[in-house]
């Protein structure tokens, strides 16, 4: 049951950054992160984004495909998922 429940909860999470896309790296990271906003018994450890074709570093203006990877702690247990997509 708590598997089911942080793969939920990150899963929304990360769908959350991906339909903000077309409004940058920065409203990802937004939609993230407010997603887990008064979710009970989570806490956010980090939002991370990397090229999704390189993995390196991005700048704040970014334009192309992204790799985000959120990290929380759910129920207590520390989990963490990706998802790459295209940003605007």
């Amino acid at each position: 049951m708590r598997a089911a429940r942080t793969r939920t909860v990150l899963g929304h999470a990360l769908e959350a950054a991906a339909s903000a896309a077309d409004g940058g790296l920065d409203a990802v990271i937004a939609a993230g992160q407010a997603s887990l906003m008064g979710e009970p018994h989570v806490e956010l450890v980090r939002v991370s984004t990397v090229d999704g074709e390189t993995g390196g570093a991005l700048d704040s203006g970014h334009s192309g495909t992204v790799t985000v990877t959120i990290a929380a702690r759910v129920d207590g247990v520390d989990a963490s998922r990706s998802r790459t997509f295209y940003v605007a």
